[in-house]
């Protein structure tokens, strides 16, 4: 007769058919009459099991068997929410950028294949796309995990606009009846084009070298070099700097002038800058752009005041700020500029070398070469009474009409040009530049003076 089986032992050994590292719940014992055997709960996953069937005499040999332990079938495919962003989240994207998200999912149900699509209800938006669909296994499987890469690059017209997009996974349990019903799950998630938020970065009481006040006032002269700090925070976006220039009228009012001048330069970054290119404020996202505008008007923009609007705008043009200050430019001075000398600075102002080292009696010797943005003194200042013209105050400075405009170029540009210039009365109180000759002149014997011609002394480095 046949020996009876006392009962029955099973080990489950996940992915290996060592048997080397079972755990309390991987042994299973039974009796030998029911013939069936329910394990401890396993992980989900491919299994080696080892079967021994007992008599009175011990155990024998075992058998080993390819095992498989399945999800529950009420566990449907699920989020996986370590890379996949959250339900309503907002993905915020600044215009030309890349976003690039992972939409994954995955079931517990090794057997089972994954399928992960864009919800057809919602679609993606214009310059947006979806990565092909890429199959991997967990715990064994073979297609049990989906996994999808959604990427759009926004353009400029979309910018402030907000799109869902919906996301939609699928298993695939068959047969129905014993493994659960397909079940759909659905993730949508929003994604925001930011707009360009720019603030300016000064005036601080607490750091000096910022943008300057709006209506800032900054003096100069011709040949010398304004400097004026610009920063400017920007949540996202890089930051361009420029800047428009008006000029003064003779009325008090501006008149647009463009948006290159002559002797104005703008350096990005600052090349000192107080501020690191990181987020001043303390805000994600935000940063601390810096540039320099240089300003060293030529002669042609004696007497002028300008209105000069700085600029900071987005890389995209999408928007900008602006922060006007007023710049004068003084007349009758003027700084050496690097390697000038006094005879090329008296040409400047149809001048020589000798006027200007005389009526500045604190520049020593005149063969010493100055320093650049040394101030010299050209002439004086006439403040007129009102009513008289150029023609009348060549005559009494002993110089020609021609060398009072030529020291004037606001007062011709406002006049509408040379000839008009010639003619136009003057207005009470406004300044106009006079080099008289008075290194030229010679009045012999106390009598009528009259003007020599201007000294070509080599002798001395000018």
């Amino acid at each position: 007769p046949a020996v009876p089986i006392i009962n029955y032992k099973v080990e489950f050994s996940r992915f290996s058919n060592l048997f080397n590292a079972l755990g309390p719940d991987d042994t299973s014992i039974v009796s030998g009459s029911p013939r069936a055997l329910s394990s401890n709960l396993l992980q989900p996953g491919s299994y080696f099991a080892r079967v021994f069937a007992a008599n009175l005499a011990g155990y024998g040999e075992p058998s080993i068997y390819p095992a498989t332990a399945l999800a529950t079938p009420i566990v449907p495919v699920a989020w996986d929410d370590t890379v996949t962003p959250a339900e309503g989240s907002v993905q915020p994207i600044q215009v030309g950028y890349l976003l690039r998200l992972t939409i994954r999912a995955y079931d517990g149900d090794i057997t089972d294949e994954v399928n992960l699509m864009v919800d057809s209800d919602q679609g993606i938006p214009v310059e947006a796309m979806l990565q092909p669909l890429v199959n991997s296994g967990e715990n064994g499987g073979a297609a049990n995990v989906a996994t999808r890469i959604f990427e759009m690059t926004p353009l400029a017209q979309q910018v402030g606009l907000r799109f869902q997009v919906c996301f939609r996974s699928r298993n695939s349990n068959l047969p129905i009846f014993i493994l659960g019903p397909n079940i759909d799950i659905v993730r949508c998630i929003k994604i925001q084009v930011v707009r360009p938020e720019l603030t300016w970065t000064g005036p601080s009481p607490n750091l000096s070298g910022l943008t300057p006040a709006e209506g800032t006032s900054f003096m100069t002269y011709p040949g010398c070099v304004v400097r004026i700090p610009i920063y400017a925070n920007a949540q996202w976006y890089g930051v361009k700097f420029g800047y428009d220039v008006y000029v003064m009228e003779f009325n008090g009012t501006y008149t647009y002038s463009g948006k290159q001048v002559a002797g104005v330069e703008v350096a990005e970054p600052h090349p000192e800058a107080v501020i690191s290119p990181s987020s001043y404020i303390n805000m994600p996202n935000n940063y601390s752009w810096s540039g320099l505008l240089k300003y060293q008007p030529p002669v042609s923009l004696a007497g002028r005041n300008l209105k000069i609007c700085l600029k900071a705008s987005d890389e995209w043009g999408l928007d900008s700020i602006e922060r006007c200050v007023l710049v004068t430019t003084g007349s009758c001075k003027a700084c050496l500029k690097v390697g000038q000398t006094l005879n090329s600075l008296a040409a400047e102002y149809s001048t020589d070398w000798l006027q200007i080292w005389a009526t500045n009696p604190r520049m020593g010797n005149p063969d010493a070469r100055n320093l650049a943005g040394t101030l010299i003194n050209l002439g004086l200042l006439y403040e007129a009474r009102g009513g008289e013209t150029v023609p009348e105050l060549a005559l009494q400075f002993f110089t020609s009409v021609d060398r009072v405009l030529e020291s004037n170029p606001d007062f011709v540009d406002r006049s509408g040009g040379f000839e008009k210039a010639i003619s136009r009365a003057l207005v009470p109180n406004y300044m106009l530049c006079i080099i008289p000759p008075l290194c030229q002149m010679e009045c012999p014997g106390g009598g009528s003076c009259y003007v020599r011609q201007p000294s070509k002394n080599k002798g001395f480095l000018a």
